[in-house]
């Protein structure tokens, strides 16, 4: 079960990393903290289908930082990869390829939002950070987990 304590651990190690000082535009303050905590609050969680997956952590407390953030990015990632959709989000690979590749235009987008946007951007769907190799080797609970595969409906977007 996906709890609110699981998620809180999660943060806790993201603030307490390397990547910490990317993340203080978004959390660096108690006031943005509570704001956090108040909005996963207020998905209940722990009342919804999305306690019963394996969604990865660190992916959903990006995308909670994309939608309290920058909510038109957030509803943009909604529309193109909600409803078995597969658009500028999703990393694909080709059958005969074994590495994975982003969208033609990931790239672009990531440069017209640049900043803190572009680092959540990064850390959700860039193939180059997640460092995810071969893709003929990738297990199947990561292909459910993260939010950069898009296999059919995802219980995560049911949270939003």
């Amino acid at each position: 079960m996906l709890k609110l304590g699981a998620v809180l651990n999660e943060l806790a190690e993201i603030l307490s990393g390397d990547l910490a000082a990317k993340y203080l535009p978004l959390l660096g303050d108690l006031r943005k903290v509570k704001r956090f905590i108040n909005a996963i609050l207020l998905m209940q969680i722990e009342k919804t289908n999305l306690g019963r997956t394996d969604f990865n952590k660190r992916d959903l407390i990006n995308l909670m930082l994309l939608h309290l953030n920058y909510p038109g990015l957030f509803r943009r990632i909604y529309a193109e990869e909600t409803e078995g959709r597969s658009g500028t989000f999703s990393i694909r690979r080709k059958y005969d390829e074994p590495d994975f590749k982003n969208a033609d235009g990931f790239a672009k987008v990531k440069d017209v939002h640049p900043g803190s946007a572009s680092f959540l951007l990064e850390q959700l769907f860039d193939v180059e950070v997640l460092e995810l190799g071969d893709g003929r080797n990738i297990e199947e609970s990561v292909l459910r987990s993260r939010a950069c595969f898009n296999k059919g409906e995802r219980e995560t977007w049911r949270a939003f």
